[in-house]
């Protein structure tokens, strides 16, 4: 039989679908002596194909704007067309004013903002999308499949560009980890509308390695073209790309905001490292929590406890580099690792609550290791900056 998956046939996504076929669209698999096209899984819906026709029309026009060697080329892609019409038909699930900022930015603005707007304005559409299964909205078929549209155009190549951004050790899994919490997510919803249910142990878990992993992309992207930024387009660029992260510092970082964007604004000013450091103080204080949450909330076994522990281990991936280098020889970071996956497994089963706990004693030490030496004054999970 033949099976049809998403936009690359990575290794672990094919060693997912040979237990677990699905179709999506993209590359073709052959499994079998037979060549019999399987589109669709169990249940008979396929990955991708509830998405809607303005997401697809928006995806279809992304590489004219991509191309756009002007704001005049720009503009002529993106007003009246299915871009600001996507825009539009986000802004209001969002509640957020996409369109407003690039047309004023198609009025006299760099060319360089209009792209990475755009692809922060479709990171919270996916972040709402890929939200609203858990919401119980009467299709979480179609919320699902709208988010991998955006993931299987413009975002999977941010990405793309993301891995070979980032570190060689630690971020060439990035596209993989999300194609597979795609497959894994829409496998756990089941039934017809408007009888339909999410498996609670994967659905909300493979939302969180979603949406994390799309943070260690902006991340990625960011610190890169902060490197070049000199150059007052890369500035700009990383400027607007971090619009897709300001919410990550609000409340653990807050006065970071105002010294990223101040450096990025002024690029003679800029010292990527002061950048890298004041992005990876929220991100150490986000991933703090989840290092003994379960614990704490009693909710070893159960699913919320699972689903906290997979956004921690996936806020970890975006850390990891940064602790390896801030952090020198005495950081195991292969044991820490490995750490995490054992508590995510202790976590799920929830039958050895000493296990758990030495585990978690592991996972807070370094953490605050880390926390101390990115200047942190006290290790915590939730405690804002204080004003400099």
């Amino acid at each position: 039989m033949t099976w049809t998956i998403g936009n690359a046939c990575t290794p672990l996504v094919l060693s997912l679908l040979v237990s677990a076929p699905l179709a999506l669209a993209g590359c073709v698999v052959t499994v079998g002596d037979s060549d019999t096209a399987a589109t669709a899984g169990e249940d008979g819906h396929v990955l991708g194909a509830e998405a809607s026709a303005s997401c697809a029309a928006a995806v279809d026009a992304w590489p004219e704007l991509v191309a756009a060697e002007s704001l005049d080329d720009a503009r002529s892609v993106y007003e009246g067309g299915p871009l600001q019409t996507y825009i539009q038909e986000s802004d209001a699930i969002t509640e957020r004013d996409d369109d407003g900022a690039i047309l004023a930015a198609l009025a006299g603005d760099q060319l360089s903002a209009i792209r990475p707007m755009i692809e922060v304005a479709m990171t919270y559409r996916v972040r709402a999308e890929v939200s609203a299964p858990e919401a119980l909205v009467e299709n979480p078929y179609a919320a699902w499949d709208e988010a991998y549209c955006l993931w299987s155009g413009p975002l999977r190549d941010l990405a793309l560009s993301a891995e070979l951004a980032g570190d060689p050790v630690y971020d060439a899994d990035i596209v993989e980890t999300v194609d597979i919490a795609f497959v894994e997510g829409h496998r756990a919803i089941d039934g017809e509308v408007p009888q339909v249910f999410i498996d609670d142990w994967i659905v909300p878990a493979a939302r969180q390695q979603i949406e994390k992993t799309l943070f260690r992309v902006l991340h990625r992207v960011i610190l890169d073209e902060a490197k070049s930024a000199s150059e007052p387009a890369q500035a700009r660029r990383a400027l607007e790309h971090f619009q897709g992260l300001k919410d990550r510092l609000d409340g653990r970082n807050t006065p970071g905001i105002a010294v990223i964007e101040g450096m990025l604004a002024e690029p003679a000013t800029l010292d990527v490292d002061e950048l890298r450091r004041h992005l990876n103080i929220a991100f150490a204080k986000r991933t703090r929590k989840y290092c003994s949450e379960a614990l704490e909330s009693s909710s070893l076994g159960v699913p919320t406890g699972y689903k906290g522990a997979v956004e921690g281990a996936t806020y970890q991936a975006l850390i990891t580099p940064d602790m390896v280098a801030t952090l020198g020889a005495e950081f195991d970071a292969a044991a820490y690792l490995a750490d995490w996956d054992a508590w995510v497994a202790a976590i799920e089963s929830g039958d050895d609550i000493a296990a758990a706990t030495a585990l978690s004693e592991r996972l807070v030490q370094w953490n605050c290791a880390y926390q101390t030496a990115l200047g942190i004054a006290e290790c915590t999970a939730s405690e804002d900056e204080p004003e400099a």
